[in-house]
Parts: C-alpha cells; sequence; structure tokens
C-alpha cells in the first residue's frame, strides 16, 4: 500500500532555503518564502492572461475549458445544466516523469 506524502507551502520554503545553504547561498525564511510567493503569483497571472507556463524539465501549465453539460442531480434526480468554466491543468514533463518512474522502478524492485 502506497503511503500517501505531501508538502506544503511552508516546507517548500525551508526545503529550498536548505538547499540554497548547501550551494552556498543564504537566504533567510523570509527571503524564500518571498520568492516561492511571487514565483506562485507569476505563475498564476500569467495563466489568467491564457499563457501557458513552460517550466523545463517539470512540464507545462495550461488552462483548459470545460464546457457546459448537462448532469443528473442524485438528490432530486433532474436533469441540470453545469456551466462552463476555465481549469488549470498540469502535464508532466519528461525529465519529471523519467526520475518518477525510475523511483517507482526502485520501489517495486525492493
Amino acid at each position: 500500500m502506497r503511503k500517501e506524502n505531501k508538502i506544503n507551502t511552508s516546507e517548500l520554503v525551508k526545503n529550498l532555503q536548505d538547499r540554497l545553504e548547501v550551494s552556498g547561498i543564504s537566504l533567510s525564511r523570509r527571503k524564500c518564502s518571498r520568492i516561492v510567493e511571487e514565483l506562485i503569483e507569476e505563475l498564476i497571472e500569467d495563466l489568467e492572461r491564457g499563457n501557458e507556463v513552460m517550466l523545463n524539465g517539470l512540464g507545462k501549465f495550461i488552462v483548459k475549458e470545460r464546457y457546459q453539460r448537462y448532469g443528473v442531480n442524485p438528490q432530486t434526480l433532474k436533469k441540470e445544466l453545469i456551466p462552463g468554466r476555465l481549469v488549470g491543468k498540469f502535464r508532466g514533463g519528461h525529465r519529471l516523469k523519467r526520475r518518477l518512474n525510475n523511483k517507482v522502478a526502485k520501489v517495486v524492485d525492493e
């Protein structure tokens, strides 16, 4: 059974700060937090403008349109119109897929 691991923004900031320290770059937690927040905000703003955001090695963030459709309300069994909307999607890049699949292969072999 797979153990579910999650990481939140504050853990991401701490990991970034630790990696930078190993590289000889010393930044405060506050500055690292600001960098992460600005990166996220820039990504969202670009998606709002309709741009695709491609991060080499990681993948591509895109905006897709979900068209309006009909669905059935399970409580009343009435057919209802579900309005269309825009949703953010992520497609993993080759490097990410390769790293994840190598990780899976190592876990299966053990």
